[in-house]
C-alpha cells in the first residue's frame, strides 16, 4: 500500500473519531482553546525546515496529531472535572510602618488593617485604599482614620500624645475628646493639664476641757508645690527640627539636621535613629555618596539597632550601583535573615541580580 494511501487512511479515522463524539461533551473554555492554538503554533514553528517533497506527509501527519489530542482532550474533559484557576495573591496591608526605636505595636491585615501602638513614635505611609477598605492606628484613648496619606503618631503608656500629617488627611478621634481633621503640615497634640487632688481640710476636734479653757483651733493641711516639668535635652529638640525638614521634604536639609543630632550625644540614646533617617534623607535627597556613609555607620557602629536590616539592603543596592559588588553581597546576605519579610524579599532579590550573568 502506497504512503499516500496510507496518510489518506490515517486522516479518515481521526476524523471518524471525532464524529464520534456525544454532544454533551463539554468542550475547552475559550481560554484554553486559544492556549491549545498558541502551543500548537509555537510547536510548529520550532520544527527544523523540511524538504519539500515531504511537505505533505507531514501536513497530513501534523493533521492527524492535532485530531488525535483534540479527541484525548474532550475526552479527559469528561472524566476531570474543570480546574479553577489559582487566584492572584490579595494584598494584605495598605501602610508601611517605620517604628522608632522601643516603639511597641502590632498590627492586622485588610480589609480593616488596625495598627494598634502602645509605646514609642511610629511614621506611617498609607496607599490609597479600596471601596470597603479601612485602616486606622488605634491607641488606648484614642484612633486615628486615614484614606491615604503619610503621617507620624506618638504614644506613650497606651495613651495618644501627638498626631503630625506629613501630606494627605487624617481624622484624630480622642475618648471623650474632639473630633479633630488634620491636612498636610498640620499637627494635632494632647493637652495635658496638670491636676492636683487638694485634701479636705482636717479637723482636729477639741478634746473635752472646762468650761474656761479656749478650744484648739482647726488645723488645715496645704497641698504639696506640683513638680516642674523635665527639660527636653538638646539631642531632642534638635531631633524635632529634623523631622520636620522630612516631613516637608527638605530632605538635604533634614540630613543635616538628623547629622546635628549625632553630633550632640553621638553616644546617645537618640544615634542609632538619627543616623538611620539621615541615611534615609540623603537617599531621597539623591546624594548617594553621603548616603552610602551614613548607612555604613548606622550597620557598623548600631548593630543591634532596629534599623539595621533594611538600613544593610539599602546600602547593598546602593553599592550595587557603584559596582561595590563584594560589599554589597556581604550587605545582602546581612538582612537576608530580617524579620520583616519585605526586608528578606529585598535582600534575596539583590543577592539574585548579583548571581545573574554579566
Amino acid at each position: 500500500m502506497s504512503t499516500e494511501r496510507v496518510e489518506d487512511d490515517a486522516t479518515e479515522r481521526a476524523i471518524e473519531l471525532a464524529r464520534e463524539l456525544p454532544l454533551e461533551v463539554a468542550l475547552p473554555p475559550t481560554a484554553g482553546r486559544e492556549e491549545m492554538r498558541t502551543a500548537i503554533l509555537a510547536a510548529a514553528a520550532r520544527r527544523a525546515p523540511i524538504h519539500s517533497s515531504h511537505v505533505r506527509r507531514y501536513a497530513l501527519g501534523g493533521i492527524v496529531l492535532a485530531a488525535a489530542a483534540t479527541v484525548a482532550i474532550v475526552l479527559a474533559a469528561r472524566s476531570e472535572p474543570t480546574r479553577a484557576i489559582a487566584p492572584i495573591a490579595a494584598i494584605e496591608h495598605r501602610g508601611t510602618v517605620h517604628a522608632m526605636s522601643g516603639a511597641r505595636f502590632t498590627s492586622s491585615t485588610l480589609p480593616d488593617e488596625i495598627v494598634r501602638l502602645s509605646d514609642g513614635t511610629i511614621a506611617i505611609d498609607v496607599d490609597p485604599l479600596a471601596p470597603g477598605e479601612r485602616f486606622r492606628v488605634v491607641v488606648g484613648d484614642g484612633e486615628i482614620e486615614v484614606r491615604g496619606t503619610a503621617f507620624e503618631v506618638v504614644a506613650s503608656d497606651d495613651h495618644l500624645l501627638a498626631v503630625t500629617v506629613a501630606h494627605g488627611r487624617v481624622e484624630v478621634r480622642p475618648i471623650g475628646g474632639v473630633i479633630t481633621v488634620l491636612g498636610a503640615g498640620e499637627s494635632w497634640h494632647r493637652t495635658v493639664t496638670a491636676r492636683i487632688d487638694v485634701p479636705a481640710p482636717i479637723v482636729v476636734p477639741s478634746p473635752p476641757s472646762p468650761p474656761t479653757r479656749a478650744p484648739l483651733r482647726m488645723t488645715t493641711l496645704q497641698p504639696k508645690p506640683a513638680i516642674a516639668p523635665i527639660a527636653r535635652t538638646p539631642d531632642a529638640i534638635a531631633l524635632d527640627e529634623a523631622w520636620s525638614a522630612m516631613r516637608t521634604s527638605k530632605f538635604s536639609a533634614a540630613a543635616t539636621a538628623f547629622a546635628r543630632v549625632v553630633a550632640i550625644a553621638p553616644d546617645g540614646s537618640l544615634a542609632d535613629d538619627a543616623r538611620y533617617w539621615a541615611a534615609v534623607a540623603h537617599s531621597r535627597a539623591g546624594e548617594r555618596d553621603a548616603a552610602i556613609v551614613a548607612f555604613r555607620e548606622l550597620v557598623d557602629r548600631h548593630p543591634t539597632s532596629a534599623h539595621v536590616d533594611e538600613a544593610s539592603v539599602m546600602l547593598g543596592w546602593l553599592l550595587l550601583e557603584t559596582n561595590a559588588l563584594d560589599e554589597a553581597r556581604r550587605r545582602f546576605v546581612a538582612g537576608a535573615g530580617a524579620t520583616a519579610s519585605e526586608v528578606r524579599d529585598s535582600a534575596r532579590a539583590g543577592l539574585e541580580s548579583l548571581d545573574k550573568p554579566q
